[in-house]
């Protein structure tokens, strides 16, 4: 049986303060993508984080890639 996982990239002004609004995780921290990479366990998971700095970090995103939300408080 072959499984999927998916991923969806915010975009953020600074990383200073917290990760307000986000109830399903209980821990987060900063990293760069290099020290990401070396604390995964999951097979495959190293392209995508190469993927999103390739693409998302070091070029600027396609525009039909972008969903305009607005803010809420849950």
């Amino acid at each position: 049986m072959k499984g999927f996982f998916y991923v969806i990239i915010k975009t953020i002004q600074s990383n200073k303060g917290g990760m307000s609004g986000v109830f399903e995780h209980s821990e987060y921290r900063w990293l760069t993508f290099e020290d990401a990479k070396s604390m995964l366990s999951i097979p495959g998971t190293e392209d995508v984080l190469s993927f999103i700095e390739d693409h998302f970090v070091n070029k600027k995103p396609k525009n039909f890639l972008r969903i305009e939300v607005e803010e809420c408080s849950l």
